[in-house]
């Protein structure tokens, strides 16, 4: 997915210089987005969840519930409902990261206004 990522922003950067309207950013764009159906879809499968649950990240709130989901649940969680060590360590840096932001979007809103 990163790799997916750093490629969409070089080719979108790459056609936004060459195409002033903005249609090849937004074909960049829509061609990621597909793309990052399939391995979403697939991790999905691994951890025992219906795979149609990747079509929630087009939901705004909701492709982060399910981002988290295939980030810290291991092979077959659905079966078992418990998060091993690594699903554990990796739920508290999320959720550490995510208290970052808030913080930093607050001391954002308040330095500015």
């Amino acid at each position: 997915m990163i790799g997916l990522a750093i490629v969409d922003n070089v080719l979108a950067a790459g056609f936004a210089q060459a195409d002033s309207s903005g249609g090849g950013v937004l074909f960049i764009a829509l061609n990621f987005m597909v793309i990052s159906f399939f391995p979403v879809y697939y991790r999905l499968k691994n951890i025992g969840m219906n795979p149609w649950w990747c079509l929630l990240i087009l939901v705004p709130i909701a492709n982060l519930l399910v981002g988290i989901r295939c980030l810290v649940c291991q092979e077959g969680y659905e079966d078992t409902k418990k998060l091993d060590t690594a699903g554990k360590v990796m739920t508290y840096i999320v959720l550490g990261f995510v208290i970052l932001l808030v913080i930093g979007f607050i001391v954002l809103a308040v330095v500015s206004s």
